[in-house]
């Protein structure tokens, strides 16, 4: 089974809180099917060819454009902007320490044509039409950005899983998510630090929305708006949901333990289309297990992505369709056990003939 601790291993925990609220759809795992063929769900796959002449890794975080240009930042901290139906591609901020570059890109989110970029302590906006508008602003917050959100017209959202002395991380303390305006000021907290979490993924952008993920063990995730945060969806793991204060009390800060246990926890990549959200979670024994929900029935299906899929993560979605990056494995002999997402995409590249080796934007309509 896919293990979720082999990408979460080098990542540093830490701990967090979310303020209780029952006020929020719920949907239960309990009205999912667990499903080994995606089949009859999947109505049809779109693949759109991404120009190579800059290579790429492991994509983190990708997010449409105004006009439909696809922006990426990858394992490597490089920011691609992929436009013309994606047969161009350029770099529309160059690294470096001069004004209008940037040194390290730990997240980055987008307010209509401006690339907001989370460098450090420092915040970069860039206008992606035009390279001469920009402007850089110092943060006050006295522990280093995770991930970062727009919060209106000029302010930014800030998640920081560090406390500011790491023997705190498991006192119930801190706050986790804050509201900085323009200026890098602190006008707003959010979220009391109570469990632990991790520092990756925590915030999604999907449909032109954010959302920060569950964090602590309340399962709720949160759409970050532009006046405040609010409760948008919880998820139910019922008895199957890992109890509070596992990873300190059970597993004694062991990580292989925690994730490796037999529950389910650290639900994330929250995706929404018109009709159905989707996310996908650590399962017991670090399985890697996604759930796709009917919005209004709220009912749904389950399956499991397994190691040899590779990176299976859906990145974002617009009103019709989940979206990935896919590309056709050139030394896959159908030797290996693969998972329903994997072996439909699978399907409909290997209908089509698609090049071995290059990566296609993959447009997914689904249906439950």
């Amino acid at each position: 089974m896919r293990k979720l601790f082999i990408l979460f291993f080098a990542v540093v925990i830490t701990a967090c809180s979310v303020e209780d609220t029952e006020l929020c759809p719920t949907y239960s795992i309990e009205n999912t099917e667990e499903v080994q063929d995606l089949h009859s769900f999947v109505q049809d796959v779109d693949f759109l060819p991404l120009c190579d002449s800059l290579p790429f890794g492991m994509v983190l975080k990708a997010m449409f454009t105004e006009d439909r240009g696809l922006l990426i930042l990858d394992s490597e901290e490089q920011i691609l902007l992929f436009s013309n139906n994606y047969t161009q591609v350029c770099f529309p901020i160059l690294r470096g320490r001069a004004s209008n570059e940037y040194l390290s890109a730990t997240d980055i989110a987008l307010r209509g044509d401006e690339l907001i970029i989370l460098d450090g302590s420092t915040i970069h906006c860039h206008s992606l039409s035009d390279r001469n508008r920009n402007y850089s602003y110092q943060l006050s917050l006295r522990v280093p950005g995770d991930a970062i959100a727009p919060m209106g017209n000029s302010g930014v959202y800030v998640f920081s899983a560090y406390s500011n002395n790491f023997n705190d991380n498991k006192k119930k303390k801190d706050n986790l998510l804050y509201g900085v305006n323009s200026r890098g000021e602190v006008i707003n907290e959010y979220l009391r630090r109570e469990d632990c979490t991790f520092t990756l993924f925590n915030i999604s952008q999907s449909n032109g929305a954010y959302y920060l993920r569950p964090q602590n063990n309340r399962n709720v995730f949160y759409s970050l708006e532009e006046k405040g945060i609010e409760p948008k969806l919880k998820i139910d793991f019922c008895k199957s949901n890992i109890p509070e204060r596992y990873y300190y009390n059970v597993a004694r800060e062991d990580i292989g333990k925690y994730m490796n246990s037999p529950y389910y926890k650290l639900p994330l990549d929250l995706s929404k289309t018109d009709k159905l959200y989707y996310l996908h979670t650590a399962g017991p024994n670090a399985n890697d297990i996604a759930l796709l929900f009917n919005i209004e029935s709220k009912r749904g299906i389950r399956w499991t992505n397994l190691p040899a899929d590779g990176d299976m993560r859906i990145l974002t979605s617009d009103s019709t369709h989940f979206i990935l990056i896919y590309t056709p494995d050139i030394d896959d002999t159908g030797d290996l056990e693969h998972g329903p997402l994997f072996n439909i995409l699978k399907y409909y590249s290997d209908s089509l003939n698609l090049e071995k080796g290059k990566s296609y934007l993959a447009k997914i309509l689904i249906d439950v």
